[in-house]
This record gives structure tokens, C-alpha cells and sequence, in this order.
């Protein structure tokens, strides 16, 4: 190497590339790192005290600043949510999350939405009709055509979703397996016209 594209740190005493140094720094990036590391570890009650102070002092700011960079970048953002939540880590802490009483009270709003929402509509599918609609479509589910079993079981999708003013009715329930069920979520199904 040539002489003026290295130095010496002080702290591990090996030479080193320029590159490996801050400027006006007699240490290298390495040594730094660690030192400030080391610092955090000795000083962390002192850390989460002033991090705890600065966010309950700025916390308007830092909504404010969320969901404008939401709103900038919503499709991004969808997308990184969307690749967490089917992760196994993503799959792991929301079935953590639902262990807890806050997860609990959230379910418990799920769930009494949805009611809500059948209280405004026709409801009139039975266990019968259930039973014919799933020998209809032969046991098979209505998207990708796997069989059911004990292990792939149906569930009752809505052609026009709830949400969109869908009925519960033997005319707008198709099996489902849980997979495609998720995947069309409350989109309305997609009819080719011929």
C-alpha cells in the first residue's frame, strides 16, 4: 500500500486503509463501533430514559411524520407489511399477539363488526344448504380445485363480500380452502364474460 493511503489506530495500533478512518479520527470505524457499543451496554438505563423523555416530548411530530411517510410511500409499505405478516416471524408474534389481552380485545372487535354487519343483511344459509354446496362443488374447493380433508378444510367464502352489501346465502357462498379464501380477501370475484 502506498504510505499516504494508510494509517495506524491508536486503539488497536494496526494499519490500516484510509478509508477504514472518520476524518480528524486516530481511531478506525471498528474500534468507534465498539467503544460506542461498550458505552451503550455501561449507560443504558441513562439511553432508554432520554429516548423515553425525547419521544413523549416529540410524540405529535412522530405521528405527524409516520403517516405522512405512509401516505408517500403506501404501496411500499403494504407490500413490506404484507411479506412480514406471512413470514414465520410475522406468523409467530401475531399468534403471540393473540395470546395477550390486547389481542383478545381485538378479536373480540373483529368479530362483533362482522356480527354487526350481519345484522343489516339477509341471512339464510343453513347447515343443509352448507352441506349441499359443498356436494355441488364436489368437495373440492371453488378456486383451486384441491379436495378437502381433515388437514385442508372449507370454509364458506362470499362471492360479493359482506362489506361490498353481500348477503349470507346459499347464492353467494362458495367453498373455499383457507388459502384462496385469504387471498381474494374482500375483493368481489372477478366473473369472465365470454
Amino acid at each position: 500500500m502506498a504510505a499516504e493511503m494508510v494509517r495506524i489506530c491508536k486503539r488497536c495500533a494496526v494499519e490500516k486503509h484510509i478509508a477504514d478512518f472518520r476524518p480528524h479520527r486516530h481511531s478506525c470505524k471498528a474500534c468507534e463501533r465498539q467503544e460506542h457499543r461498550a458505552w451503550l451496554i455501561k449507560n443504558a438505563g441513562h439511553v432508554i430514559s432520554y429516548k423515553r423523555a425525547y419521544h413523549d416530548k416529540h410524540k405529535n411530530e412522530e405521528r405527524t411524520y409516520r403517516i405522512k411517510r405512509y401516505w408517500e410511500n403506501r404501496e411500499e409499505c403494504l407490500l413490506k407489511t404484507r411479506a412480514y405478516s406471512r413470514s414465520e416471524k410475522g406468523r409467530a408474534a401475531f399468534a403471540k399477539f393473540r395470546q395477550t389481552e390486547k389481542g383478545h380485545a381485538n378479536m373480540k372487535r373483529g368479530r362483533a363488526k362482522r356480527r354487526s354487519l350481519f345484522a343489516d343483511m339477509l341471512c339464510t344459509l343453513t347447515a343443509e344448504d352448507w352441506a349441499n354446496i359443498l356436494q355441488e362443488h364436489d368437495f373440492r374447493c371453488a378456486y383451486c380445485g384441491r379436495s378437502f380433508s381433515d388437514v385442508l378444510r372449507p370454509t364458506q367464502d362470499h362471492v360479493v363480500p359482506i362489506s361490498l352489501g353481500g348477503n349470507h346465502a346459499a347464492e353467494n357462498i362458495v367453498p373455499a380452502c383457507a388459502s384462496c379464501n385469504s387471498s381474494k380477501g374482500n375483493r368481489p370475484l372477478k366473473r369472465s364474460v365470454a
